[in-house]
């Protein structure tokens, strides 16, 4: 019988896991198969569309108030968002599933971050009652003092001391290599998830703060431990009194007190890395950040654990995907090689 050349697979593309595949097949993965659909976008949905209800927040905020926005950082804003997008405008790289993933969350962190800040100085401006004195009284109602903690924290040694602050100050950093290591690593299903999370408890920490804000610690203690405010309590002072009605995306500082984003971000940041390579490491340096984040942010203890609380409870909404099922192939008798097929009672046909 004369050999027939087997029929070519067709275009090529890189599936999630990885591995290069015909385009057809990760179509027909698509449409059958309930893993490779819905259940793992929909949490890059949710964030996609709680980032378009912030924009919107912002553009009524902005448009009923005496706001301006800075016209360079949009420019600059616009000129990273088309660099990231570019690529996937090659055929090259938009059949790579695993460039697409980690680029479109990229772009999404990218337009959330900016609207989420403007959003956090919306409300800010809207200049409820402060509640330091509240805040302060919870925490003695578990037993904790700030001003404890911060002499504790002030006798530790100067490298230990520069550890807690580098860990406070990794968030961002930490956000970027979860994108890079679970996109690029072929685990979209995880990333998608992560901005799920990220993108629903950051705004529900801002929309939180709202009611409740609190100028922090350094401000509450300082007169009476001879403390400086921080640079960004001029910020939080100058939205609250109306001297600071521009909205520039470039100077912009993480105001929120109660609940505390610093720690719903290393609750979020360790999970997402969790049984992974990079856990050990995930876990220590958000451990880390958590222990830094009372007397170098200016939280009060209830903050912390109001934040941490509220990224557990996204991580229980929205946990990882569990993987699919394993798919054994049935064998294919008759072939010389194949293992002999047994019949109902065990024996060899």
């Amino acid at each position: 019988m004369p050999h027939l050349p087997r029929p070519s697979p067709g275009p090529l593309a890189r599936g999630p896991s990885g591995r290069v595949v015909p385009r057809a097949t990760l179509r027909r993965q698509a449409a059958n198969d309930p893993f490779a659909t819905a259940p793992l976008a929909e949490p890059l949905r949710l964030a996609a569309l709680l980032t378009a209800l912030t924009l919107a927040a912002d553009a009524i905020g902005i448009g009923l108030g005496d706001w301006h926005l800075v016209g360079r950082d949009l420019a600059v804003l616009a000129l990273a968002l088309a660099a990231l997008g570019a690529p996937l405008l090659l055929p090259r790289y938009r059949h790579d599933a695993r460039i697409v993933v980690t680029l479109r969350c990229a772009l999404l962190l990218l337009v959330f971050q900016a609207a989420a800040a403007c959003l956090s100085y919306l409300l800010i401006a809207l200049a409820p009652p402060l509640t330091d004195a509240r805040l302060v009284a919870w925490d003695a109602a578990i037993g904790l003092d700030w001003r404890v903690l911060r002499a504790r924290q002030a006798a530790l040694p100067a490298w230990m001391g520069g550890a807690l602050q580098a860990a406070y100050d990794s968030g961002l950093p930490q956000i970027l290599a979860v994108v890079l290591i679970l996109g690029l690593g072929g685990h979209g299903d995880r990333l998608r998830g992560f901005m799920g999370r990220y993108v629903a408890v950051t705004l529900a920490v801002i929309l939180l703060s709202a009611p409740i804000p609190a100028a922090g610690a350094f401000k509450h203690f300082g007169p009476e431990l001879g403390l400086a405010a921080p640079a960004e309590q001029w910020h939080f002072e100058a939205l609250r009194d109306g001297r600071l009605r521009t909205l520039a995306l470039a100077s912009m500082q993480g105001l929120i007190s109660m609940p505390s984003l610093h720690a719903a971000m290393a609750v979020l940041l360790a999970h997402a890395l969790w049984r992974t390579r990079w856990a050990a490491p995930a876990i220590a340096l958000n451990a880390l950040m958590l222990t830094a984040t009372p007397v170098l942010g200016g939280h009060y203890v209830v903050d912390v654990l109001a934040g941490a609380a509220i990224a557990l409870l996204a991580i229980a909404a929205m946990p990882h995907p569990a993987p699919p099922p394993h798919r054994a192939m049935p064998p294919r008798p008759g072939r010389r090689g194949d293992t002999p097929i047994h019949d109902q009672t065990g024996s060899p046909p």
